[in-house]
């Protein structure tokens, strides 16, 4: 802490980036909970009066520390402010620096039922410049982008540009960063927050799977086709570290049946998990729903 009373370089022990929705009055940050001692704030943010700092004591002891950022403007904008934490009221010995981004972002709602993809459509417009371009979010296994791969923006344009969603996991609301990023100067072109809400699927059958605690286990169910062409089935699980398909297709012939070869891998200890078994079409819809509880045991 005494470090940051000379005149060298300032040393950072804290860099906090808060994204939000653009459009919002103000952005409640949740900071440090320390039950080590009293710690006394003062925060820099140049002189725009923009940051609010509020510190209670916890039932605990410790303290919680509440950062609230006043005018927060659309996107793309972005401020940064710094927080210094000291370890008495004269602000004589300093323990903690922060500097806290707080950059604002593009909000887009989705919803969808688990396993099944639900796309939604983003649009781009262009700078100035025409770039190349690549999607990225923080959740690749459940979304996808189309264009997949790198793409030219068209300068002075609307580009459009489609999320494919298919929710794994539990069903529930959670958000998601999806950003667009210039190949060549690694510039953020673009950049949203997608708030998720996932829905159960409806249940067609019931399995029930007991198995040996640390072993993996090899299992297969029976599916028909009841059409009179040649159908192709898409299998997804819900929790691929749990129970997958041994295989992501599964074609069958008219009105025959085909068994669909599951593994289930070994359980440290004994216990029970629930997983759905999803069966959709070419388009990645939902036709069957299989949920199967697997029970371990010693």
């Amino acid at each position: 802490g005494g470090a940051a009373g000379r005149g060298g370089e300032m040393v950072l022990d804290r860099w906090n980036v808060h994204r939000t929705g653009g459009g919002q009055s103000n952005v409640d940050i949740r900071g440090l909970s320390d039950p080590l001692g009293r710690k006394y704030v003062r925060c820099v943010d140049f002189g725009r009066k923009n940051v609010v700092v509020d510190y209670r004591d916890a039932p605990d002891g410790s303290q919680e520390l509440h950062l609230k950022y006043w005018k927060l403007g659309a996107f793309p904008f972005r401020a940064d402010f710094y927080v210094l934490i000291y370890d008495d009221r004269y602000s004589a010995r300093l323990n903690e620096i922060w500097h806290v981004t707080v950059a604002s972002r593009l909000r887009k709602d989705i919803q969808a039922t688990l396993g099944q993809a639900s796309p939604m459509e983003l649009v781009v417009r262009g700078d100035g410049y025409r770039r190349r371009v690549k999607a990225y979010s923080s959740e690749p296994r459940e979304i996808k982008f189309l264009p997949a791969d790198v793409f030219h923006l068209a300068p002075q344009q609307y580009n459009k540009l489609e999320l494919r969603w298919t929710p794994f996991g539990t069903d529930g609301m959670r958000r998601v960063h999806v950003h667009l990023v210039d190949i060549q100067t690694g510039e953020l072109v673009c950049a949203w927050i997608v708030t998720t809400v996932a829905t159960p699927p409806a249940i067609t059958k019931d399995y029930q799977v007991d198995v040996a605690v640390g072993e993996g286990s090899h299992k297969k169910v029976s599916f028909d086709n009841p059409w009179s062409r040649h159908r192709l089935f898409r299998l997804r699980s819900t929790d691929p570290n749990v129970m997958r398909p041994k295989t992501d297709e599964l074609e069958i012939p008219p009105r025959d049946r085909a068994f669909i070869k599951l593994y289930i891998s070994p359980f440290l200890r004994p216990g029970f998990a629930e997983v759905y078994l999803l069966v959709n079409d070419e388009e990645d819809q939902n036709e069957e729903c299989f949920r199967i509880v697997i029970n371990a045991e010693r």
